[in-house]
């Protein structure tokens, strides 16, 4: 009698949601996941925010994207939304109600041909500064005979906005904090690289030398700690 119980709760825990889909929300706004989810500092309000919606893989040989977005409509407003990398030049067609919004692209005579890239990106305007979210509800990839739901992530499809992260001055780049200068930490000076004040990819704690942007003095300083 205890088996069928096992076994239920064996698939119970294997419905359960991954923290890390294929498809993401990235604050980044270089083409791909960059991992950045969410603002380094407070945006102010009347600016705008945008986000980037990547896929990890699975992205070869599509012609359509379905994708549902939430936000905090009291928070945020949308401003534009536009298909790229991927799918530049498709074909865009959006629905939107309060705090939620539909945006669906097709390539008309092309299909995509890399696995992994950007998506769409979404703009918005921002309203208060306010702590919230702006999450990935579903997302649909497909060809005119096949169309693949994809996983949506618990943490790697969501973005918060209106947080500021600590940037305190450090006495070695140890970005993760355990101590040492390593190959994570290098992940996280990558994917702020090239980025100035202002920008909303900029990240204080990767500008080593102060200069109001993360540039080729900063890697030099970075590689000179690097293995410590």
């Amino acid at each position: 009698m205890l088996a069928p119980i096992a076994l239920a709760q064996e698939e119970e825990a294997d419905s359960q949601p991954p923290a890390v889909g294929p498809v993401r929300l990235d604050l980044n706004t270089r083409f791909g996941d960059q991992g950045q989810r969410a603002t380094f500092s407070k945006p102010e309000s009347g600016g705008s925010l945008t986000v980037d919606v990547a896929v990890s893989e699975g992205g070869e040989k599509r012609s359509g994207f379905d994708l549902v977005v939430l936000y905090d409509a009291s928070q945020a407003a949308l401003e534009m939304a536009e298909a790229v990398d991927l799918f530049e030049g498709a074909f865009l067609m959006s629905t939107q109600s309060s705090g939620r919004l539909g945006l669906t692209g097709l390539l008309l005579e092309t299909q995509t041909s890399d696995r992994a890239g950007s998506v769409a990106r979404i703009t918005f305007t921002i309203l208060d500064t306010v702590e919230s979210q702006i999450a990935l509800e579903s997302a649909m990839l497909g060809t005119a005979l096949k169309i693949d739901t994809l996983q949506i992530g618990t943490e790697s499809a969501v973005v918060t906005i209106g947080t500021e992260l600590p940037t305190a001055v450090l006495d070695k780049p140890d970005f993760d904090g355990d101590g040492s200068v390593g190959f994570l930490d290098f992940i996280i000076f990558a994917g702020g690289f090239g980025a100035s004040a202002g920008e909303q990819s900029f990240n204080a704690a990767l500008d080593l030398d102060q200069s109001g942007d993360v540039g080729f003095s900063d890697f030099l300083i970075f590689a000179q700690a690097f293995g410590t």
